[in-house]
C-alpha cells in the first residue's frame, strides 16, 4: 500500500482538471474585457461584439466566472449591447457647438460675448 488511494480516485486529487477550467475562464474573461472595449470604440457593430461578450460570459460559468457575479454582469451588459439603437445625431459632433449651433438642422453660428 504504497500508493495512497483515495474513495474518490485521481479525480478528487487531480489539480489538472481544475487548472485546465481555470485558464478557459481566464481567456474568456480576457475576450469579455476586449470585445467590450472593442465594442466601446466601434458601437456601429453592437450585434456582434454584443453576440461575443454573451457567448464567453456563459462559457466562463464553467469556472465559475468571477464568483458568478462577474458572469452574470457579462450577460448583462451583452444583452444591452444587443439591443442598443444609437442616437441619430443630424449636426454632427457636440464640441463644436461652442460656437456654432444646431438649428432646424442647420449650423447657425453663434458670437461668444465675455
Amino acid at each position: 500500500m504504497d500508493d495512497n488511494h483515495n474513495f474518490m480516485g485521481t479525480y478528487a486529487s487531480s489539480t489538472g482538471f481544475f487548472t485546465a477550467v481555470s485558464v478557459v475562464s481566464l481567456i474568456c474573461g480576457v475576450i469579455v474585457v476586449i470585445a467590450a472595449l472593442v465594442l466601446r470604440v466601434h458601437p456601429e457593430e453592437h450585434v456582434m461584439w454584443g453576440i461575443v461578450i454573451v457567448v464567453f460570459s456563459a462559457v466562463s460559468f464553467v469556472g465559475m466566472g468571477g464568483y458568478f457575479v462577474g458572469a452574470a454582469f457579462g450577460i448583462l451588459g451583452g444583452a444591452l449591447a444587443l439591443t442598443y439603437k444609437p442616437i441619430r445625431s443630424f449636426c454632427g459632433p457636440i464640441w463644436i457647438l461652442i460656437l456654432y449651433h444646431c438649428r432646424n438642422d442647420r449650423w447657425v453660428y453663434t458670437a461668444l460675448e465675455a
